[in-house]
């Protein structure tokens, strides 16, 4: 069977025409490179190229045989380039999981600010249960994951700590009606309310701020994405609660108000983790690396 080198030839005096130039390219004798090409000839049974004056010229199967080489040396370049290449951040990928939408809070800032410095790598970003994401981390399948629990397997660690924060906010309309006196509690539970899905850990979160005061919410609007309830406030249809560190753009650009209350709701903290002793992973080390020098 050919070997690697048998193919560079090869496709080098394909390229070249000349085996005189192919040898001043490759830094090969002419006699070593006339020798390769008969003996790769004699392992394809048949001839590749036909010998004029000026050069060589590929027969119809030494077209075919080229065409075929070309990106299969391709491949196996890249492939013994892998290595070396991920080591210095020009290739591989970071394979991250969630439990939680607050994963848009690394992909937002430190996540697109770390691919904008190494654009070359891939990100891989999975969503899934918790005992899930505990698999493919423990499985050497997953780098790093989201949670929301900092009460971890002993086989884990926490990388990076999280406070996600929450504000009431509203149209330019509720802000102006609560700029003097504050909303209450009651107000707001009273008003029409765009949260995010029952079950959510948000969600709990929320309700249970509430519960502890005696009071239910019960929301118009239940909705799977906080895009959606960004929407609902924007119109004015409804107030809600979000991490305004979300739609920091929009509460700039005031396309929506965090409204004045006199209550507020207690922050949260999720966790970046990953598994204890894991294999060396220079990207993932990079990356932590980069979260906590930003």
């Amino acid at each position: 069977m050919a070997n690697y080198n048998l193919l560079k030839i090869f496709v080098c005096v394909a390229e070249q025409g000349n085996i005189t130039k192919a040898s001043e390219k490759l830094f090969i004798s002419q006699p070593a490179i006339t020798k390769s090409i008969k003996q790769l000839e004699s392992e394809m049974g048949g001839e590749l190229f036909v010998r004029k004056n000026k050069g060589v010229v590929l027969t119809q199967e030494g077209k075919y045989i080229y065409n075929k080489v070309v990106r299969i040396l391709a491949e196996l370049d890249n492939l013994y380039m892998y290595c070396p290449n991920t080591k210095k951040l020009q290739s591989g990928t970071l394979r991250l999981g969630t439990t939680t939408s607050n994963i848009t809070m690394l992909i937002s800032r430190q996540l697109n600010s770390f691919l904008k410095k190494y654009p070359k790598l891939d990100i891989s970003v999975k969503r899934g249960e918790e005992n899930e994401l505990i698999s493919l981390l423990l499985g050497d399948e997953m780098d790093l994951a989201v949670m929301d629990s900092e009460f971890l397997r002993p086989e884990l660690e926490i990388v990076k700590k999280f406070s996600v924060n929450y504000a009431v906010v509203g149209s330019k309309e509720v802000m102006e009606k609560y700029k003097q006196r504050p909303m209450t509690k009651e107000q707001f539970a009273a008003s029409n309310l765009a949260l995010i899905t029952s079950g959510k850990t948000s969600r709990q979160n929320i309700d249970n701020y509430f519960a502890v005061h005696g009071i239910k919410l019960d929301a118009k609007y239940e909705l799977e994405s906080y895009s959606l309830i960004y929407e609902i406030i924007k119109q004015g249809i409804a107030v809600g609660v979000v991490n305004p560190e979300y739609f920091r753009h929009e509460i700039d650009k005031q396309k929506i108000y965090i409204i004045n209350t006199d209550f507020k709701i207690d922050s949260r903290t999720i966790c970046l983790v990953g598994k204890k002793n894991a294999k060396s992973n220079k990207i993932k080390d990079e990356f932590i690396k980069y979260l906590e020098e930003n």
